[in-house]
């Protein structure tokens, strides 16, 4: 928690773990994981960008991700 309110989700960098609240719609839960993953990858890359700019990216991304099903497909073996 960050002292106020339930987070939607997190991620734990030393432990390597994305924990996200159970009591979420799919899709929001899909938002979530896709917010945390980019903290991740930035993390990986050296860099911390704003929330504001994760916010956008989340958002932008998961456009592309869940609103074209057929792409991920593409990504199957």
């Amino acid at each position: 928690e960050d002292g106020h309110n339930k987070l939607d989700g997190e991620i734990r960098y030393n432990d390597c773990i994305i924990r996200m609240r159970k009591d979420m719609s799919d899709h929001r839960t899909r938002e979530v994981l896709l917010h945390e993953i980019l903290h991740g990858v930035f993390t990986q890359i050296a860099t911390r960008p704003k929330e504001r700019l994760i916010e956008r990216l989340t958002y932008a991304l998961g456009e592309v991700l869940f609103d074209n099903p057929e792409f991920m497909e593409m990504w199957k073996e």
